[in-house]
């Protein structure tokens, strides 16, 4: 999770606000993506969770270090609103990634709830819940206008009780509520906001657009490894972001 959680609050202040893209930039998209995609802990399977000091250090120097490549991208090549909005996200990202760098209680809270994931293997059940998130993501596209935000919030909850589902069974219920909170520090604000009236998956499937529902339902619950091969079209939320824009105009 760590940085990728601040990627469901970017897609909740984006969808929210309109966004343009300049056409100058010499930074390109895909190297932004990739940056993007090793920010992340879920979804990068390139990662591994950091079990000892030195292993937390390097992890923490590549985030900063992915962080400004995106942060780069967004100066460089975006405007408007949705460059406020990955701005807002990128510094909430940086608040959340120097508490659990640097200051010794989270430090140490960060280490002992991300030691479960090794060895390297145990979290590719993680990496499927991210490979769902960018997929149902991805769907926004089929729903109506009108229902785009609300399922936007259903997403977001999806994705949570996935990851939330996997941490209890491969780590245990008090890792799964650390993790919850730690989600919940960087979204609840921006949920709170604009996702009021869907502020769970109850309310989800009570009250969204059921076609909507069943769109991304469908793919939470998939294991079809053709669907989820979708999400590889995207490595991180900054290209599926900036390619579903048109859909919030």
């Amino acid at each position: 999770m760590f940085v990728t959680i601040s990627y469901m609050k970017l897609f909740v202040l984006t969808f929210v606000w309109v966004a343009y893209v300049r056409c100058e930039c010499e930074i390109s998209m895909e190297a932004a993506d990739k940056c993007g995609m090793k920010m992340m802990l879920f979804g990068n399977r390139e990662a591994t969770a950091p079990t000892n000091d030195a292993q937390l250090d390097n992890f923490c120097g590549q985030a900063r270090t992915n962080m400004k490549c995106v942060s780069d991208f967004n100066d460089l090549c975006l405007k408007g609103n949705v460059q406020m909005a990955i701005k807002i996200a990128l510094n909430n990202g940086k608040k959340y990634m120097d508490k659990r760098c640097n200051n010794p209680k989270d430090r140490s809270d960060f280490m002992k709830h991300v030691q479960c994931l090794s060895p390297k293997e145990k979290m590719e059940p993680f990496h499927v819940c991210a490979d769902k998130h960018l997929v149902m993501l991805s769907k926004l596209r089929d729903v109506t206008k009108e229902d785009r935000v609300p399922t936007l919030c259903c997403i977001t909850h999806l994705s949570q009780d996935c990851l939330r589902k996997q941490f209890q069974s491969t780590c245990g219920e008090d890792t799964a509520n650390y993790w919850d909170d730690s989600w919940n520090e960087l979204v609840e604000e921006n949920m709170s906001f604009a996702c009021s009236n869907y502020d769970s998956i109850a309310k989800c499937e009570s009250d969204l657009n059921p076609t909507a529902l069943k769109t991304i339902k469908d793919v939470i619950a998939t294991d079809d490894a053709a669907v989820l091969a979708q999400r590889h079209k995207f490595k991180s939320e900054i290209s599926t972001a900036v390619e579903l824009m048109e859909f919030f105009d």
